[in-house]
C-alpha cells in the first residue's frame, strides 16, 4: 500500500542514501521496497480489462502534456512512451493510427517522432501495415508483445490511479 505523508521519506537518513547509492541498482531495489512493500506484488489486471488501463494510458498521456506546460518543453521527453500510450488508446477505441498521427502524438519534432516509431518497429513492439484504402498511407499498430508490455506497465500503475479515473 503506498504511504501517504512524507515518513518514509524522511527515515531514509543521509547515511542510508549513501550506503544504498553504492550498492547501486541492489541498494535501490531495497530502498524502493522499504519505501512500498507491496510495490513487489504483481501487477493485478483490473477486472473490467482493456478499457480501465485504456482509462490509465490517457490519464498518463493528459498528464504528460499538461506537464509539459508547467516545465520548458525540452525538460521531460519521452516521445516512446507517448507513441505506445496512443496506440494503446486508439486501438482499445477501434481507431487506425497513421505514421504520422504517431509522430504527432510523440509530442516531439516529426523527425524525432519518426525515430522513434522506426526503432519501436525495430525491436518489435510495433508494426506498420498499408492503408487498405490509401496505399500511400500506413497505419501502426502494437504487436502482440507490445501490448503485452505497454499492459504490463499499465498493470502496475493501475492500482495508484486506477481509483482516479
Amino acid at each position: 500500500m503506498p504511504w501517504t505523508d512524507d515518513e518514509p521519506l524522511i527515515a531514509l537518513s543521509k547515511a542510508a542514501y549513501d550506503e544504498l547509492i553504492a550498492d547501486g541498482p541492489a541498494g535501490l531495489r531495497r530502498a524502493a521496497d522499504a519505501l512500498d512493500p507491496d510495490a513487489r506484488a504483481p501487477a493485478l489486471r483490473p477486472e473490467s480489462g482493456r478499457r480501465d488501463l485504456a482509462r490509465v494510458a490517457l490519464l498518463l498521456y493528459r498528464f504528460r502534456r499538461f506537464r509539459e506546460r508547467a516545465f520548458p518543453a525540452d525538460l521531460f521527453a519521452d516521445p516512446a512512451w507517448d507513441i505506445l500510450l496512443n496506440l494503446y488508446i486508439a486501438e482499445t477505441l477501434e481507431q487506425p493510427v497513421s505514421v504520422t498521427s504517431a509522430s504527432i502524438a510523440a509530442a516531439a519534432p516529426p523527425s524525432t517522432g519518426l525515430r522513434h516509431v522506426r526503432r519501436l518497429e525495430e525491436v518489435g513492439i510495433i508494426a506498420r501495415a498499408l492503408d487498405p484504402d490509401d496505399r500511400r498511407r500506413a497505419h501502426l499498430r502494437l504487436t502482440e508483445a507490445g501490448t503485452e508490455h505497454v499492459e504490463r506497465a499499465l498493470c502496475g500503475i493501475y492500482p495508484l490511479i486506477g481509483a482516479a479515473g
